[in-house]
């Protein structure tokens, strides 16, 4: 059966009892999704640990059946991410997703439907526009062609190239433009995500005594919205006054932790213990005495209210 062109209105729990039912990525559990202007997207997704997100999207154009979206926000553990490190935020949650069409450019996201449209079941379509109302999507779609036999593709996500190489992409891509000097900048800001899912995690750990949980709550509130105290003197990385926060309170919270605790809790698999001395060290180089000065600084003034060793355990 084929329909030439069709007009028709999704509500809020029309798209999630698709996405339910018929959207399998793995890992993905898409829990609410809210519709006004901004659409509004919550749930969590499984990488090793469960992640809890919130991400809010504005629609943008529809061009040869891509539709383009643009990131607003995007919470992690109900914390805003900063936005020097929400784009690599991002990238990381989708960058598995590349074979189902969804791409990430900054604060835009592609998605096509013309490999998309292969995950839905019984019908191939083109979509012509998307509008938003309260609480729903009017969608207008054409060559709207019902399959009944319709197969699902197999997709093989150890051995796609898109899969394998899209991350890597982003970071070459990154890594080519700032000086070499500065490279190693970028590769510990990627890490900057986690760091603070790690402190998030440790939070919630029953075997972190009470003064260091104190000392967690002030710098996951801090890297939710920093104050710049450093020259944004990197040429395409920016500000890095997050960047050199996180791992010198890391470095800080590491000494006051056992290794096994911090191990348990990180979800990467690299040893967050020897990147965090690796990278104090670093940036201490990086920087030079006067900038690290103002960055311990910095972090004294987050522990001022709270002191180690001033809290029982």
């Amino acid at each position: 059966m084929n329909v030439s062109a069709a007009k028709v209105i999704l509500t809020e729990e029309d798209i999630l009892s698709i996405a339910k039912d018929y959207l399998k990525i793995e890992g993905l559990d898409i829990e609410n999704i809210n519709i006004q202007e901004i659409i509004t997207v919550s749930g969590t997704y499984k990488k090793k640990i469960n992640t809890a997100f919130e991400i809010k999207l504005g629609l943008g154009s529809i061009k040869n059946n891509i539709i383009n979206l643009k990131i607003f926000d995007l919470k992690i553990y109900k914390l805003k991410v900063i936005k020097s490190v929400k784009n690599i935020a991002v990238k990381k949650i989708l960058e598995n997703f590349v074979s189902y069409g969804i791409n990430v450019n900054g604060d835009n996201i592609n998605i096509d439907l013309n490999l998309a449209v292969k995950l839905i079941p019984y019908f191939n379509l083109k979509l012509t526009r998307i509008e938003t109302l309260p609480n729903a999507l009017k969608i207008e779609a054409e060559n709207i062609k019902y399959e009944k036999e319709k197969k699902f593709p197999h997709i093989d996500k150890k051995k796609n190239p898109l899969i394998l190489n899209g991350y890597h992409k982003f970071r070459k891509k990154i890594l080519h433009k700032v000086p070499s000097k500065y490279e190693k900048i970028v590769e510990y800001g990627m890490l900057v995500p986690d760091i603070i899912v790690l402190f998030w995690r440790l939070l919630k750990d029953k075997r972190v005594s009470l003064k260091v949980k104190i000392i967690l709550t002030a710098l996951t509130a801090y890297l939710a919205s920093p104050i710049d105290i450093l020259p944004d003197f990197i040429p395409f990385v920016g500000k890095i006054d997050d960047i050199s926060i996180a791992f010198f309170a890391l470095n800080i919270i590491i000494d006051e932790i056992p290794e096994k605790i911090i191990m348990d809790n990180w979800q990467g698999e690299e040893n967050i213990v020897s990147i965090t001395k690796e990278a104090v060290n670093y940036i201490t180089e990086i920087l030079g005495g006067k900038n690290v000065s103002k960055i311990l600084e910095q972090i004294r003034n987050i522990f001022k209210s709270h002191p180690i060793n001033n809290c029982e355990n």
